[in-house]
């Protein structure tokens, strides 16, 4: 019975793949100065809820139902 490595394909795709990847492994560069794209987003702050009001706050599909459990 053969082996799965005895087919040439497989080395040789695995080294394509090998070698298409590793230049994404390069990392960031000293002295680089990387932007703060979360500062691009204005995100409102998130209320405190109680229980209730946050049951009361999802939406679901029709023929389901959430509940509160804890």
């Amino acid at each position: 019975m053969r082996s799965p490595l005895m087919n040439p394909m497989i080395p040789a795709l695995s080294m394509i793949l090998l070698c298409t990847l590793l230049p994404a492994q390069n990392g960031d560069r000293k002295g680089e100065t990387q932007a703060e794209n979360w500062r691009q987003w204005d995100i409102p702050a998130a209320p405190v809820l109680t229980p209730d009001q946050a049951l009361a706050s999802f939406e679901v599909a029709a023929g389901f139902h959430v509940e509160l459990a804890a």
